[in-house]
This record gives structure tokens, C-alpha cells and sequence, in this order.
């Protein structure tokens, strides 16, 4: 087996163990606190070990789920900062609606509600009754008032670009757009901080980037100590 594919198993098995130690974490099967890293780790390797000495194991299936909210955010970065704020503000609401169905979806989950109970929910409510309602029903902390007005102002914008609701604006009408769309691209950053900082909070009592580091670290010693086998890669 050469290098590149020896790589591609690294990577893939290292974003497997990564996720599903994010999974455990966010859906309180492991409890951060202020535990130790070693005893977390020694609940995730307690948890995996049960998981493949389910009866079923063998019959499992994996099924991938791809997260575009980095892509997202930073085509929202790119292109306000290239002064396209229009198209910015639209990947911006993009991002804050995938973000904000995803915490839902999995303090839903951790709170124990079952998933033919928060998927419905997630797919019909809008936005604004997730904030107003599901958000609290999921146990997150009440988002303040400064932070739906942007909120609001950021779909609003969007959803007059998409959906082409826009009509001829006097100078001055057009004036006064400008300015709610710079006054949302002034305060876009300060709630995407907001938000990724409740769920650090919500789901890893602060300490996301500091537990995420030591786990990779550890996955890269436990390599360098016992080389995995490296099963051959079928090419067409």
C-alpha cells in the first residue's frame, strides 16, 4: 500500500473516532463537567466498546451525513468582505438556519424527545417560532432581544433577494435598504460568535476546542504506539 492511500484510511478513521466522540459529547452519553480528558476518554472507549459487542454489530450500517456550515460561512465571509453584501447576507441565513436546526435537533435529542417528535417540528415550524418556542422547549438559554432583531433583519434581507420580493425604490427608499443591509453585515459577526458560543457552552461546558485538540493529540500517540493495519483500497 502506497502513502496516498495509507493517508485516506488516516484521515477516514480519524474523522470517524472524531465524530462520534462529538456525538456522545453533544448528546450527553458522555458528561463534560469539568471532568478530566482521560475520563472522558475513558467513557468513550467504555461506549465504543459496548457498541461493537452489540449482537448486531456486524449488520450495522453507516450512514454519512455531510456538514456544509464551514462552507457556508466562509462563502458569507468571502463575499461581504469582497463587497457583495447581498449575496453574503444570503449565505449568512443560509448558515444561521442550518445552525439553528442543528442544535435544535440534538439538545432535542439529548433532552429525550424522540425523533418522529423534533423532526416534525424542525421541518415545519419557521424561524421564528423555533427561537420563540422550540429553542426554550429545548433547554437552550433565551437568545437576547439584539440578537433576534439581527436575526430577523438578516432572513428579511435574504428573503427579499431570493425570492425576488423587491419592487423600484425611490433614492431615498433605496437609501434606507443600503443601510438596514450595512447594519446587518456590521452585526452578522457578533451573532454567528453568539451562537457557536452557546453551543460551546450548551453541549461542552466552554471547553469544545480544548477537548477536540486532546483527542486528536491522543488519536495521533496511540498511532505512533500501535501502527493500525492498513486493509488494501480496491480501485475501478
Amino acid at each position: 500500500m502506497n502513502a496516498e492511500d495509507r493517508d485516506i484510511i488516516d484521515r477516514f478513521r480519524r474523522s470517524f473516532f472524531e465524530a462520534t466522540f462529538r456525538s456522545w459529547v453533544e448528546d450527553g452519553s458522555i458528561e463534560v463537567g469539568s471532568r478530566t480528558f482521560d475520563e472522558l476518554l475513558t467513557d468513550f472507549r467504555r461506549l465504543l466498546q459496548d457498541f461493537v459487542n452489540e449482537p448486531d454489530f456486524e449488520e450495522t450500517e453507516f450512514h454519512p451525513i455531510f456538514d456544509h456550515q464551514e462552507k457556508l460561512l466562509e462563502r458569507a465571509v468571502t463575499e461581504t468582505n469582497e463587497g457583495d453584501d447581498l449575496i453574503g447576507i444570503m449565505f449568512y441565513a443560509t448558515w444561521f438556519e442550518h445552525f439553528i436546526n442543528g442544535i435544535l435537533i440534538r439538545s432535542l435529542r439529548r433532552a429525550g424527545f424522540a425523533e418522529d417528535i423534533y423532526i416534525p417540528m424542525i421541518r415545519t415550524f419557521n424561524l421564528q417560532t423555533k427561537m420563540a418556542s422550540t429553542w426554550k422547549l429545548a433547554g437552550l438559554p433565551e437568545v437576547p432581544a439584539e440578537m433576534i432583531r439581527t436575526l430577523n433583519l438578516v432572513t428579511e434581507l435574504r428573503n427579499g433577494f431570493v425570492h425576488y420580493k423587491w419592487s423600484a425604490l425611490s433614492p431615498q427608499a433605496e437609501e434606507q435598504q443600503k443601510t438596514r443591509l450595512r447594519e446587518a453585515t456590521n452585526q452578522v459577526a457578533s451573532l454567528v460568535s453568539y451562537f457557536k458560543a452557546v453551543e460551546d457552552q450548551f453541549f461542552w461546558n466552554g471547553r469544545e476546542a480544548e477537548l477536540i485538540e486532546a483527542f486528536r493529540a491522543d488519536l495521533l500517540e496511540a498511532e505512533r504506539e500501535n501502527p493500525p493495519p492498513y486493509p488494501a483500497i480496491v480501485r475501478s
